[in-house]
């Protein structure tokens, strides 16, 4: 009975103490990486592969200035195929990966629509550059686009429609 109470008290110490220890922070990233997300695949594969050209160029000359926070920064793709369904796997693939910062992507409105709900639930951004869709800011505080919505797009049309008519 000694030796099991003694056994008992032993490992109870042990666990004590293994379980004060400190444990060892995360390793710090040594990059940052920014997927971009696309039809690189399909009838639209040559649009999504200069939007990716155009993401290069600009990490280019990030890392020859230094990165970000002496970070480098990098790219993953992800081609969600111009297909919603699709695009919600790449998005939850992408978003689940803590090393990824932000996306850029999706070409097409209804892939950014359904994506946007993933990025938003794990709050990361995601930048759409060539979706047009009213409702991709409507999807959550994560999603941005840099381009015109087809509404602002039509107004701007209607108007100069209007001048063009008028003379």
């Amino acid at each position: 009975m000694r030796k099991f109470i003694l056994g008992i008290f032993l490992l109870s110490v042990i666990s004590f103490v293994t379980g004060c220890k400190k444990k060892a922070p995360p390793p710090k990233p040594t990059a940052i990486k920014i997927a971009v997300v696309g039809p690189f695949t399909g009838p639209l594969s040559a649009d999504a592969y200069s939007i990716l050209e155009g993401v290069k160029l600009a990490v280019d000359e990030v890392n020859a200035k230094g990165g970000i926070n002496n970070m480098r920064v990098e790219i993953v793709t992800g081609d969600d195929m111009a297909d919603p369904t699709r695009a919600v796997k790449v998005a939850d693939s992408l978003a689940s990966d803590r090393n990824v910062l932000a996306i850029i992507g999706h070409y097409n409105s209804s892939c950014t629509i359904a994506a946007s709900y993933v990025y938003n639930r794990h709050g990361v951004v995601a930048i759409s550059p060539a979706s047009t869709s009213p409702r991709i800011t409507e999807a959550g505080k994560y999603i941005f686009r840099v381009c015109p919505s087809d509404a602002q797009q039509g107004m701007l049309s209607s108007t100069i429609m209007t001048i063009t008519v008028r003379g």
